[in-house]
């Protein structure tokens, strides 16, 4: 009888911890980055500031704009800035 309990009890331990990994509650509270496709409401390969902000996103063109032009390329948008923040000098 305890045996089964114990199963019992760790399964849905096991199942919860998956459900919560999986919907990306388990990341320290940090937010998962959007698709670039999603973003690119457009489909010009270019998320502008506009899009950004639509997506909830508009720290990452402070921080991901390599180029300074206000719009974040793929290529851009690929790359994480050193140490995953903000880039020196900003």
């Amino acid at each position: 009888m305890n045996k089964m309990i114990l199963t019992t009890i760790s399964a849905a331990a096991f199942l919860f911890v998956a459900e919560v990994n999986a919907q990306g509650m388990g990341g320290g509270g940090q937010r998962e980055r959007p698709e670039f496709a999603t973003v690119d409401t457009d489909s010009n390969s270019i998320l502008s500031a506009a899009e950004l902000e639509a997506a909830g996103a508009t720290g990452m063109l402070a921080r991901m704009d390599a180029d300074e032009n206000g719009e974040l390329s793929l290529e851009e948008f690929n790359t994480r800035p050193p140490g995953g923040g903000q880039r020196p000098g900003r």
